[in-house]
């Protein structure tokens, strides 16, 4: 027996199937990368941008963060 989730995806399948449609899919984590964060975070400069002793203040997230 089949839960309502696999009954929607077949469902919607169908649809995309019968009418030619494109799909594409995405990582909802991904989604989540560019938001305001509201602590002070900083972070080391990457390879090839250090500049001895000076760091970077985030005000967006980052990915993993």
């Amino acid at each position: 027996m089949a839960t309502l989730v696999v009954k929607v995806f077949r469902a919607l399948t169908a649809i995309i199937v019968a009418f030619n449609l494109d799909i594409w899919q995405g990582n909802a984590v991904n989604m989540f990368i560019n938001s305001l964060i509201n602590k002070v975070v900083y972070i080391k400069c990457p390879d090839g941008f250090t500049i001895k002793g000076k760091y970077l203040l985030l005000y967006r997230a980052l990915y993993g963060l």
